[in-house]
């Protein structure tokens, strides 16, 4: 069975709904989730450089 285009488009835009409503409710999990998101996409050293440079957080440095 084959994914229809805007079938992928209307998940997207649930999934964006959803994430925007549990940002509200929790940013500190939504940020974490994004996070996990972004470790599983590999480029979790490109982002956490930005979030140390942003931050200075030391300990993301690896």
């Amino acid at each position: 069975m084959q994914m229809k285009p805007m079938n992928n488009y209307k998940n997207m835009t649930d999934i964006v709904f959803i994430l925007y409503h549990l940002y509200i409710r929790n940013k500190k999990r939504v940020i974490a989730l994004l996070l996990d998101i972004v470790n599983m996409m590999s480029l979790k050293e490109n982002i956490l450089i930005k979030i140390d440079n942003i931050y200075h957080y030391p300990h993301f440095n690896q």
